[in-house]
């Protein structure tokens, strides 16, 4: 545990062992998404993005959003179809491959990505590296967090125009001093 701008932690156990990050691998594929993805692009969810685990965002194939409502979905439900549609939409190993390389380019070497939802075993870090991750966002991705610090926000699909909601599972969002973040 650390305040955002102390130089060191108060309180640490085991900060370079390497652990399954589980939802958390989605951060990075948000950093990845916005800095390859044009925000307003639009993104058709396939078969091979609903056959991801798990149903959050209740997305369906053929449905088509923008790179900025799956980003939403991914991030504020945990949403593995709208996660694996951002990766195809970019191609998925070069999407694999750009989470690697921005993670060597943040020094996080302890960190290993296998698939950008996190259900992979192999996705990897320690809490030293998600640290550099994290201050990383803070400095040059905030609206990733921002994203994130609304009780749920409204996604458009875009071919029918139908709008829904949806609600976050983090019980800070929505308080003045919560600046977003990941559960998982």
């Amino acid at each position: 545990m650390k305040e955002l701008n102390a130089s060191y932690p108060e309180l640490e156990k085991n900060p370079g062992k390497r652990w399954p990050l589980a939802s958390l691998t989605k951060l990075m594929t948000a950093v990845i998404a916005y800095e390859k993805l044009e925000l307003g692009s639009r993104v058709r969810v396939g078969e091979s993005a609903i056959a991801a685990d798990g149903d959050a965002g209740a997305f369906q194939s053929g449905e088509v959003f923008t790179v900025r409502d799956l980003l939403a979905a991914a991030l504020i439900v945990s949403s593995n179809a709208a996660a694996m549609a951002l990766s195809y939409s970019y191609g998925y190993p070069e999407f694999i491959d750009a989470m690697q390389l921005k993670a060597a380019a943040l020094a996080m070497k302890q960190t290993t990505f296998a698939d950008p939802t996190g259900l992979s075993v192999l996705n990897q870090s320690t809490l030293n590296d998600l640290e550099k991750l994290v201050e990383y966002i803070l400095k040059e991705r905030l609206e990733i967090f921002s994203l994130t610090a609304e009780p749920g926000v409204y996604i458009t699909e875009l071919i029918s125009g139908v709008k829904r909601f949806i609600p976050t599972n983090n019980r800070f969002a929505g308080r003045s001093e919560f600046l977003g973040g990941k559960t998982g």
